[in-house]
């Protein structure tokens, strides 16, 4: 799914038990049997009780460069490079984050410091579940207490689905209670204290180490995004090919820091000539060097990767309605993440674009306090942070019209093939299809679920409608923003009526979503 949230938890034998000890999970009772298939069945009629899945514990953002560890009521309480050293002949980790960074480019042969994170995403799973295992002991006291914690952790808003779902397995396997995903730009915005639950477009361009996410929010969702797959360390790069190309001279990724940090500025009427003495080893003699390099020269040697962020802006503002560009114009854009502090970026930025640029107040902590304090403070934000309304009706309206997936577990099967009287596989030939793998209701010709009745407008099996069913209209897709759920509830006349349901328990309704594809 798309939605701002999503989330992951791998126990248990069934899919409705699954789908139930996620519901349950923060009131640490076991889910098994009847009662408790009855009591979620309760809960999506309208039961009043509903655990409050949003007290998180810890967060994390698993960035390229850096890892941020976030502590309920403690703060920031970990900020550390994503470098491991591994002895090769061994495999043993020999050190992790600031001790392992101080390694890089300085370990004998056998001994290689790596960064287990690429373009913002898990390279290598094995060493990023240590990592991770190693800052969690470090800032946590006892660790077994680890399996009660919730843990949310920031990934780029380009991540694919493998991506995302090898993070969040990597967050189960070293003993977290329950995992949970935010796109970085959404959150990233938030922290930067926008106000995105208004009606109004805000623009967001956050560069990290990896990537540069860029995305335009409104009405507590994003409306347009971009992510690149360049940032902090290709700007390193770019610096460490140039010198190797124009003075054959080889320096190493802290050296190309350095200079990134120190000279780097990417708008001309800025550069004064500064200068910068650097030390390597020179590739024809194969001796010691050093050199002397300006910041004209590192402009230049950064200016393509510059140049396709802007593009990226540029790309993003393209693709954005008229009314939300408006508003951009009013608010400008936000640069957040380590990237933004890059000299001259904004000014260049609103150079090519036209468009004021400005850095958030806590650029350097982008993906810590800015992005972390955004994930906790996310529900808050959101536009149905009031709750909603909502009773079904038992119409059938949302059975019919434009044709779409209606997955099942075999639970759910086996039920309504008892509801029907009919046998499992005389049930399953007739009414059930596979679609990517996985089981469907089959449609009618005119899209309509196969078990809508138009005429009498009613469900033939209802009583054991599909969870997905139940969940309606609590979809990410329906909730994305407020002119979605209003463009439902014309359909939908149980929608803006009825019962009350808090954004605590939408909330624990929606991140069962991404199990369903809705």
């Amino acid at each position: 799914g798309k939605g701002p949230l999503l989330r992951f938890r791998i126990r248990g034998d069934s899919f409705l038990t699954n789908m139930i000890r996620i519901i349950m999970g923060s009131m640490d009772l076991v889910a098994s049997g009847e009662r408790d298939i009855a009591w979620f069945e309760g809960l999506l009629h309208g039961a009043d009780r509903c655990p409050c899945m949003w007290g998180m514990d810890i967060g994390i953002d698993l960035g390229t460069a850096n890892v941020l560890i976030f502590m309920k009521n403690n703060g920031v309480v970990l900020r550390e490079p994503s470098v491991v050293a591994v002895d090769q002949n061994t495999d043993r980790i020999l050190a992790v984050g600031n001790e392992a960074k101080n390694m890089l480019g300085r370990t004998p042969g056998n001994v290689v410091a790596i960064r287990p994170l690429k373009d913002g995403v898990i390279a290598d799973y094995t060493m990023t579940e240590a990592m991770l295992r190693y800052f969690l002991k470090k800032v946590i006291t006892g660790f077994g207490r680890m399996m009660r914690r919730r843990v949310m952790i920031c990934v780029p808003s380009g991540a694919t689905d493998v991506e995302r779902r090898a993070v969040l397995e990597a967050a189960v396997e070293i003993g977290a209670k329950e995992a949970f995903l935010i796109e970085e730009p959404m959150a990233a915005a938030i922290g930067a204290n926008l106000d995105i639950s208004e009606p109004r477009g805000n623009m967001v361009v956050d560069i990290g180490g990896g990537t540069t996410d860029i995305a335009v929010l409104s009405y507590g969702g994003i409306v347009v995004t971009e992510s690149l797959r360049v940032g902090g360390d290709r700007f390193d790069e770019n610096i460490t090919r140039f010198i190797r190309k124009e003075y054959n001279l080889a320096i190493g990724e802290q050296t190309a820091e350095s200079i990134k940090i120190s000279i780097a500025n990417c708008l001309p009427s800025q550069q004064k000539e500064e200068t910068m003495a650097i030390k390597g080893r020179d590739l024809v003699h194969g001796l010691p060097r050093q050199i002397e390099i300006t910041d004209r020269n590192v402009a230049k040697a950064i200016e393509e990767t510059v140049n396709m962020i802007i593009e990226g802006i540029r790309q993003v503002l393209e693709k954005t309605p008229p009314e939300l560009s408006a508003d951009i114009i009013d608010r400008g854009i936000t640069l957040t993440g380590g990237g933004a502090l890059l000299k001259g970026l904004p000014e260049l930025i609103t150079k090519k674009t036209l468009i004021p640029a400005y850095v958030a107040d806590s650029p350097l902590e982008g993906l810590s306090e800015v992005v972390i304090k955004g994930s906790r403070e996310l529900l808050y934000k959101l536009w149905w942070k009031e709750g909603l309304f909502f009773s079904c009706l038992g119409c059938g309206r949302c059975c019919r019209g434009e044709p779409g997936s209606v997955w099942l577990s075999p639970r759910e099967a086996d039920d309504m093939a008892a509801y029907l009287g009919m046998e499992r596989e005389r049930f399953l030939s007739t009414y059930v299809t596979e679609r990517r793998g996985r089981k469907t209701l089959r449609e009618r010709l005119n899209g309509d679920c196969v078990m809508y009745e138009r005429e009498g407008a009613r469900c033939r099996i209802y009583g054991v409608r599909p969870l997905q069913c139940r969940l309606f209209p609590f979809w990410p897709s329906v909730l994305r923003t407020e002119k979605s759920w209003k463009d439902h509830s014309r359909e939908c006349p149980g929608m803006d009526q009825g019962r009350h349901w808090p954004a605590e328990e939408i909330a624990a309704l929606l991140e069962i979503s991404p199990f369903l594809d809705l």
